[in-house]
């Protein structure tokens, strides 16, 4: 049963996998994500899986054994990614990428893309919020600017945490056997995926959305809301804030002063001609 597996993990690594990078921010490589990156109707939605390359080296695992556990990882991930492949079949403009390898996140994943909002709205019904996206509208503020507070759901709720960690066990726990792994090693990489994060980032080439951890990186925004799984367990819920000019504020002071201009433009006149 090793030979075979062996086999076909060495044809494996001859057809690695590689993926395009999106867009990054920052680097912490024990965190799973769910990147949303919109443009305009596109939306394209990446889940990635941390690997932690280097965690596996501080306890001097091998590149061999590394790469055997990103194969491990690649057929779990390669199931939910079948999941939703068979979820969009029937929704046109919906694509679901092949499942790759993300160098700059050291990470394994796949995207989802959405050519319209027609699209996106009939994969994520609204019977699934895993997305965020049943807001609710807290309260708006501002007199010129207006901006419009939402209270929206993490993307990752407390029963998707224990399935990932779940699966992360699983996978260690088949690969440490199939490549003779340390107990202790293995025990010391279960702990470290146990203390992985949860992020969700929106990317966008616009100030589209707000928040309190919004960055900009070039030309592209960030808004990242990271939790672990305390934070989830104890409040599921993230905040954001759109804004927009109040326009009719705007005209009617604009009009007050061009009236106020235009009354002591006439009165300094009729006081320079009696002079």
């Amino acid at each position: 049963m090793k030979k075979a597996f062996l086999f076909i993990f060495s044809l494996f690594l001859l057809l690695s996998f590689q993926g395009n990078n999106v867009a990054i921010a920052e680097s912490n490589n024990n965190s799973i994500r769910l990147l949303r990156i919109s443009s305009g109707q596109i939306n394209s939605f990446a889940y990635l899986f941390p690997i932690n390359t280097r965690e596996f080296e501080n306890v001097e695992i091998g590149s061999m054994e590394i790469e055997g556990f990103k194969f491990f990882l690649k057929s779990r991930i390669d199931l939910l990614q079948e999941s939703y492949k068979s979820k969009a079949e029937n929704i046109e403009g919906a694509e679901i990428s092949e499942v790759k390898y993300y160098t700059n996140y050291d990470a394994i994943g796949f995207e989802i893309t959405f050519q319209n909002l027609t699209a996106y709205n009939q994969f994520f019904n609204s019977e699934d919020n895993t997305q965020g996206d049943s807001d609710t509208k807290k309260e708006q503020s501002g007199f010129f600017v207006v901006k419009t507070f939402y209270e929206v759901t993490f993307p990752f709720s407390g029963s998707v945490v224990e399935t990932f960690d779940l699966l992360y066990n699983v996978t260690l726990s088949s690969w440490a056997e199939t490549f003779s792994i340390d107990v202790q090693k293995e025990d010391y990489l279960k702990q470290v995926f146990g203390n992985t994060t949860y992020i969700y980032q929106i990317i966008s080439s616009s100030k589209q959305i707000y928040s309190e951890n919004m960055t900009q990186n070039g030309e592209l925004y960030y808004n990242t809301f990271e939790k672990t799984k305390e934070d989830i367990a104890e409040n599921g819920k993230i905040i954001f804030w759109t804004q927009s000019i109040n326009r009719g504020w705007w005209y009617f002071f604009a009009l007050i002063f061009t009236i106020v201009g235009t009354i002591f433009a006439l009165f300094y006149v009729k006081i320079k001609n009696k002079k």
